[in-house]
């Protein structure tokens, strides 16, 4: 679910992490992202959208993103701040979720990702239970509104 890609900015608007980052930043996430999405080589209607919300976040466009060597492309992050790491994590594994469908690919990409971003297993377990928690509060809010 697209919601995974997305949090409450202060103003009440909905936004991802992706704007905070730099010009430069978002355009080596971006490929990163096109490798993920076509790492289990089909694209879902959810990664579609994902990749629509970027174009409406980035100051890059969407369109010029490529599939990269996923390895060597993610090391530009690796002597970035933490805080830096942890957003391009936290979108990097809800975009290999966002179709419920973690394959084998997309998790040996987040397993690279883990290792130059420097996130333990431990953080990862968290903000996996974050995202479940999240996803969980959206489903239960559909069913509110369609009861």
């Amino acid at each position: 679910m697209q919601i995974w890609l997305r949090r409450i900015s202060v103003n009440g608007g909905i936004k991802m992490f992706l704007s905070e980052l730099s010009r430069e930043e978002q355009k080596v996430f971006l490929d990163l992202a096109c490798t993920m999405i076509n790492a289990d080589e089909r694209l879902t209607e959810e990664e579609e959208i994902a990749m629509r919300l970027y174009e409406q976040e980035c100051v890059v466009s969407v369109a010029d993103a490529k599939v990269v060597d996923f390895e060597k492309k993610i090391l530009y992050f690796k002597d970035k701040s933490q805080l830096i790491k942890n957003k391009i994590f936290v979108e990097l594994l809800g975009l290999a979720l966002i179709d419920d469908d973690f394959d084998v690919e997309e998790k040996k990409i987040i397993e690279t990702a883990e290792k130059v971003l420097g996130i333990s297993v431990k953080k990862k377990d968290e903000l996996l239970k974050l995202l479940n928690r999240t996803k969980q509060v959206y489903i239960d809010m559909n069913k509110w509104l369609m009861e």
